[in-house]
């Protein structure tokens, strides 16, 4: 699953942002079936997805991921984790970028 998630972000640098995001949701929907939505790899792919949608211009959607992935890294990780406050800037990112 690594590195299907690893050929995403590179699809990600390289611009090919559909692609990218096509592979982060699969990654996602595989790693939640098999290990569940609370474990950290599932958390990251969710992270993901919002980034992919972020940069495809996809705002409001991707607003509803970072909200998600908050809820999702609280319950999972406490809100004292880096990753939770990189959730955080992504929410920020989104507001900002639909100009609220």
């Amino acid at each position: 699953m690594l590195n299907l998630n690893n050929t995403a972000l590179t699809l990600l640098r390289l611009g090919r942002l559909q692609e990218a995001l096509n592979i982060h949701k699969e990654c996602a929907s595989t790693v939640e079936f098999v290990l569940g939505e609370k474990n950290p790899l599932y958390l990251f792919c969710c992270q993901n997805i919002g980034i992919a949608l972020h940069s495809l211009g996809q705002y409001q959607e991707a607003l509803e991921t970072f909200h998600k992935c908050k809820y999702l890294f609280k319950n999972a990780l406490g809100e004292k984790n880096y990753e939770y406050l990189n959730i955080l800037c992504g929410i920020g990112c989104c507001l900002y970028s639909l100009g609220r």
